[in-house]
């Protein structure tokens, strides 16, 4: 796992956060939200990590701030896929909070947002996207 702090080419200062290329790669994000944010009226540090998984069974997109995680997922449509990855993600402690669907001919863009729960095993962008992978290549029965 890499790790980063501000201040190279892939770090973004605005709240979008950029996409990686590469598979298995985290990357941590620095941000300094405005002031207003923290009880003290002092700089808080809000961090964000991203992480990327593609396969023939989804490309995976995965971001997660604090307790939260952007989910995106592109994969083929199959019948049931959805009901079987929402009990999937709450059977993980990942509880889904919004859920934007998106078809085309043949594939489907699943865009969630989830909340990482108090007992949720996973703690990384890299572990959620791994475990998404893993759900999404068992539901379509690859490998």
């Amino acid at each position: 796992m890499r790790s980063e702090e501000g201040g190279d080419a892939s770090t973004n200062s605005s709240s979008s956060s950029p996409k990686i290329a590469s598979k298995g790669l985290c990357t941590q994000h620095r941000f300094a939200p405005d002031e207003s944010n923290s009880a003290e009226g002092g700089r808080r540090e809000e961090f964000t990590f991203t992480a990327d998984n593609k396969s023939a069974a989804a490309d995976i997109e995965v971001t997660v701030i604090q307790t939260h995680v952007n989910l995106k997922i592109q994969c083929p449509r199959r019948p049931g896929q959805l009901l079987k990855a929402i009990v999937a993600l709450e059977d993980l402690s990942l509880t889904v909070l919004h859920l934007n669907i998106t078809s085309l001919q043949s594939s489907v863009l699943y865009s969630f947002n989830l909340k990482i729960e108090d007992d949720c095993k996973l703690v990384s962008a890299d572990e959620v996207a791994a475990a998404v992978h893993q759900v999404f290549s068992f539901i379509n029965g690859s490998s």
